[in-house]
């Protein structure tokens, strides 16, 4: 299956300082089992319940490792325990959390427009995404041009470009929508390595995949660019020394 994901990873600048505020505790996570819980407070979002294992006390300043956001289906059932549908959420983890420091919270800054909803409905995962960690390297397989229609018919126009890439990092394959109809991947040779410009990310679940838990990821860019090997700096020749040059002459 094409387009699957586990984990998204996050930028580290996009929490900001995370304070603790409440003690550690424990919950049950999907496919997960029993984890440890923290609920925590961040410069751009109220609250965020990340999944490591230190013990921290309310108030405390905390080191944080790497984020993952993990996309989890939730199911909708009626009454009778029977299914009637099913939504994308999301559980951040950890890789580790320590105390760095007690906070004083009268200092503590606030963004101007906090994130109050960071597990959107929509499952959209743009805004705090490290694309390029989450994805690795990306390898060019084929880039084709999408028609454009309106109303079911043909205009003549491209409406975008699907590159299909391969990730070797999650050894899977992904679906790029590419709004540059111009873009210099359509005369890139297969393999090319790339990476987006200004990618847009969501996910969903997989309808035909939902009783094993199979997320989507939808993928969208202004454009992608090829990642160029850097250029080997060559060594300065050595100037000879004046003893070498005399001795040079003495022969």
């Amino acid at each position: 299956m094409s387009n699957a994901i586990t984990d998204i990873i996050m930028k580290p600048e996009f929490f900001g300082k995370i304070y603790a505020i409440a003690n550690k505790t424990s919950a049950r996570v999907q496919r997960l089992g029993e984890m440890p819980k923290y609920t925590v407070m961040t410069e751009t979002i109220p609250t965020l319940r990340p999944r490591t294992s230190e013990d921290v006390a309310f108030g405390d300043l905390l080191e944080v490792g790497t984020i993952r956001k993990r996309p989890m289906i939730q199911q909708i059932r009626d009454n009778s325990g029977n299914q009637t549908g099913s939504f994308v959420k999301f559980v951040y983890l950890a890789d580790s959390v320590k105390t760095k420091e007690k906070a004083d919270l009268s200092k503590m800054m606030k963004a101007e427009e906090q994130y109050v909803k960071p597990n959107t409905g929509n499952g959209d995962i743009t805004d705090g995404c490290d694309f390029e960690k989450t994805l690795g390297e990306l390898l060019l397989l084929s880039a084709t041009p999408v028609d454009e229609y309106v109303g079911g018919v043909k205009t003549g126009q491209i409406d975008h470009i699907l590159v299909i890439t391969r990730s070797e990092q999650n050894d899977e394959t992904y679906d790029i929508k590419v709004s540059n109809v111009d873009t210099a991947v359509l005369k890139m040779p297969m393999f090319t390595k790339l990476k987006m410009v200004k990618p847009t990310g969501r996910v969903f679940a997989d309808v035909s995949q939902v009783e094993t838990g199979a997320i989507t990821l939808a993928l969208s860019a202004e454009d992608v660019e090829e990642v160029k090997a850097p250029q080997k700096q060559e060594m300065p020749k050595q100037q000879p020394t004046q003893s070498s040059e005399k001795d040079n002459n003495k022969k």
